[in-house]
């Protein structure tokens, strides 16, 4: 991560200005820094119009879902990120399958999410596609990054892909975790 931050740094204060009949190659004759760095940071910071990030698909909320199953895994899911979220992790913790839990202890799970405590902002659903009792959930995860010599937040998204199953003896969704 420390050499991510000098990257974004010399981009911002990069005096690039492209118009809409700029070229790749134009812009990258003019200002070497542009091309050095423009496969290693976001291209909007760089103003070259032509690398522009394609838009995230439209983000759906729990009640978007009018299946019933599928609404009761998208409200789980979001307790689940909500948790994470809130840095309440003995409580995510309980959202992976009881058989995985006796193969994942508490302290394992812990030591991976506590990473993104303070990161991870939001949620939101990108879409949910059930098979029976096996569900797979696309969602978008929001970030920030702050940080001391930037005067706003580094702001990102990520598609993220799970897997839930259905437990009928439990009568509950669980997250079916990869490590």
């Amino acid at each position: 991560m420390r050499f991510f931050i000098p990257i974004i740094m010399v981009a911002l204060s990069s005096s690039i200005q492209a118009d809409e009949s700029t070229t790749k190659s134009q812009v990258v004759k003019n200002d070497p820094e542009c091309a050095a760095y423009a496969t290693t940071i976001v291209p909007e910071h760089l103003n070259c119009p032509e690398w522009k990030i394609p838009p995230l698909p439209k983000r759906l909320s729990v009640d978007d879902f009018n299946d019933p199953q599928k609404r009761a895994l998208a409200k789980r899911v979001e307790s689940y990120w909500r948790a994470l979220i809130d840095a309440r992790f003995e409580t995510a913790y309980t959202f992976i399958s009881p058989a995985q839990q006796k193969l994942i202890s508490y302290k394992m799970f812990h030591e991976k999410y506590r990473q993104g405590q303070g990161l991870w902002k939001d949620i939101g659903f990108i879409s949910i596609d059930c098979k029976e009792l096996l569900c797979l959930v696309n969602l978008q995860v929001n970030i920030e990054f702050h940080y001391m010599r930037l005067k706003h937040p580094i702001k990102n998204s990520s598609e993220i892909k799970e897997k839930w199953i259905f437990d009928k003896k439990d009568k509950q969704w669980y997250l079916i975790h990869l490590f």
